[in-house]
């Protein structure tokens, strides 16, 4: 073939492309009178998952997709194995009577930068369907309605989905655990369970409100406070209804505490208590693999959880006044995180400690009358002491309630033990005499 072919060949598949490509233009324009598509993401597209799976019908295309993951069944009171069916990579058609609704996955901004493969959780879904059968806001605004609903009023005692615990560590540790180099994000270890209940189109051979646990326990019950303390819970459960009255008084929304003590008295504990009663959030920070710009970054992530509930652990680990004793960060990027620029109305934080003589004065410590030295970074300045008296009794007849016998006899032996100790002996003592007892049979099959 000549040069004059060549050309002429090369002439019509440009006008082939340039014919199509203002075909498919025109076809797009054609449809997009005819169809409405849109896309949701991350939370919206959990909410409208559930909401289409509780209020639609499912028309399945294309093979099933199941995960399992472990979780707690309400009804046997026992963590198993739960299956999910998922959305798959071909999407569903859902009905409300005869009008149709398509959901497609789509792969998520993180995926396409990272050249990952597409996660079995879908962050991003595409809904297209006939124009006039249905409205993007409504259907968004009735979805989102819908999760926030099952997320904050739970029935028959089970607890707001609205508590979880996250973790978060720094590059140094995710480096120990063999994650790529170069990502300085902090990470936030997520609970999956969770993640499969809200992005899973249904689950197997369970009905999804009996999933997670119910809250029949209040933990709080089981800790021996002192009166100190206890006033301070008692604050506390006020602060949080309070949030009108501080924002009407021009007051910030917040709270924090210095939690110290010898091992054992419960400082961890009643942490994880007060964020379970509160329905908080609860962040805990891994402070020795944070350098600064992990730090603010997780922290900053953290205050768009608010009501949530921040805990720093053995802070004395860490600084020895502003001294940094392990890891990168500075005791300044600290203070900057807990009274820095950034709005932190609804942030109750907990910082505990086994030695407050290491605690610098500007980070908040108790002073001559027991108030805190800096208000607004640690409010209040608690010592977590070992159980009196009328604490150790608190243990000894919850967990030897069938042996009142032994009461006067554990009260004289536990003396100065801290609530830890007391409870382990208490509960080797009551399980030898149930054993003992009632159960004499059992040891001998």
């Amino acid at each position: 073939m000549n040069t004059l072919g060549w050309l002429g060949l090369a002439g019509l598949g440009a006008a082939v492309t340039a014919g199509w490509s203002y075909i498919k233009t025109l076809w797009m324009q054609i449809s997009g009178l005819l169809i409405v598509t849109f896309v949701v993401e991350y939370g919206a597209a959990e909410a409208l998952l559930i909401y289409l799976g509780d209020n639609l019908r499912l028309v399945r295309v294309g093979p099933r997709l199941y995960h399992g993951t472990y979780f707690h069944v309400k009804s046997l009171n026992r963590v198993q194995l739960v299956a999910f069916e998922l959305l798959n990579q071909l999407g569903a058609l859902y009905f409300s009577g005869w009008k149709p609704l398509w959901i497609g996955r789509m792969r998520s901004k993180t995926d396409k930068d990272n050249n990952a493969t597409n996660s079995i959780f879908p962050d991003a879904l595409m809904v297209s369907f006939l124009r006039g059968m249905w409205d993007a806001d409504t259907l968004v605004n009735e979805a989102v309605t819908h999760y926030n609903r099952l997320r904050q009023n739970p029935a028959n005692g089970i607890q707001s989905a609205r508590h979880f615990v996250k973790r978060v560590y720094g590059i140094s540790h995710k480096r120990s655990l063999m994650h790529r180099d170069g990502d300085t994000t902090p990470t936030i270890q997520k609970n999956e369970g969770s993640a499969t209940v809200f992005r899973a189109t249904r689950p197997v051979g369970v009905e999804r409100d009996d999933l997670g646990r119910v809250n029949n326990y209040n933990g709080l019950d089981s800790l021996a406070l002192s009166p100190q303390v206890t006033e301070a819970v008692k604050e506390l459960r006020r602060w949080i209804k309070s949030e009108t009255w501080y924002r009407s008084h021009g007051v910030p929304w917040r709270r924090s505490w210095q939690l110290n003590g010898r091992w054992g008295n419960g400082k961890t504990a009643l942490a994880r208590c007060l964020a379970e009663e509160l329905d908080l959030p609860l962040f805990i920070f891994d402070l020795a693999s944070l350098a600064n710009d992990e730090m603010q970054a997780a922290w900053s992530e953290m205050l768009s959880n608010v009501p949530c509930m921040a805990l720093l652990e053995d802070i004395d680990n860490i600084f020895d006044g502003r001294k940094t004793l392990v890891g990168d960060l500075t005791f300044d990027c600290l203070l900057n995180c807990l009274d820095g620029i950034e709005r932190a109305d609804g942030l109750f934080v907990v910082i505990t400690t086994n030695h407050p003589e290491k605690i610098d004065p500007s980070l908040g410590v108790a002073d001559s009358t027991g108030r805190s030295t800096r208000p607004g970074r640690v409010d209040r300045a608690l010592e977590m002491t070992d159980p009196d008296e009328a604490g150790r009794m608190k243990i000894i007849t919850r967990i030897l309630a069938e042996w009142p016998l032994t009461w006067p006899e554990v009260l004289a032996a536990s003396a100065g033990e801290t609530g830890a100790q007391i409870q382990e002996r208490c509960s080797q003592l009551a399980l030898r005499l149930f054993w003992e007892t009632d159960h004499r049979e059992a040891i001998h099959d």
